[in-house]
């Protein structure tokens, strides 16, 4: 990925078209979510997570979360990677991150297309592990994918220096996050 960052950014994508990416794959990341929750409902709620299923049992809330979360990456990648002498700016932020995504969103539908069309015909152990082996595959294309453009966007060389930061940085949004959901009444399921 670091050696495509400059291979997307030469293209001249304008500043309208990058915001127009991250709505599209804001919009088919809540498509998949709309086909999940028409096929399989919205997950049931009890006394202990009834606001987390509130702010996820509809695909229009589930695509303004992600958009969000994808105006935060790429803050953060710009915002941090400059606190360590990047280079990046914020518009070529987005655009690599939407990139990113786009890429997620192939393997969403693949997950999608799994959920509907194989593992009804698998027995549930192989289901099982084939959803979780595509979720483990996400996790390790998008940890691959982000330090490549972080490296790429900011000009840094060292992959290991690039992951810890990462891994700090979410870490640290995390606990952020947890306090703000926490003051705002969305507490952690009990037991987690």
């Amino acid at each position: 990925p670091a050696e495509s960052v400059p291979v997307i950014l030469s293209l001249g994508i304008p500043r309208e078209a990058r915001w127009l990416g991250l709505a599209a794959v804001v919009a088919l990341s809540g498509l998949a979510s709309a086909i999940m929750l028409l096929v399989y409902g919205a997950p049931p709620a009890d006394a202990s997570d009834t606001a987390w299923v509130t702010m996820t049992g509809s695909p229009i809330r589930m695509a303004m979360i992600q958009g969000i979360g994808i105006l935060f990456v790429a803050g953060a990648v710009t915002l941090i990677g400059r606190v360590f002498g990047g280079k990046g700016q914020f518009i070529d932020a987005l655009l690599l991150v939407v990139w990113v995504e786009t890429v997620l969103l192939v393997i969403q539908y693949l997950q999608l297309a799994l959920w509907l069309f194989v593992f009804p015909i698998l027995p549930a152990s192989i289901s099982l592990f084939l959803s979780m082996m595509t979720g483990l595959l996400s996790m390790v294309v998008l940890f691959w994918m982000l330090v490549g453009i972080i490296k790429g966007l900011h000009g840094f060389t060292s992959t290991p220096a690039v992951l810890l930061g990462m891994v700090a940085t979410m870490f640290g949004a995390g606990t952020v996050l947890l306090l703000v959901l926490t003051v705002l009444g969305i507490a952690p399921v009990a037991g987690v």
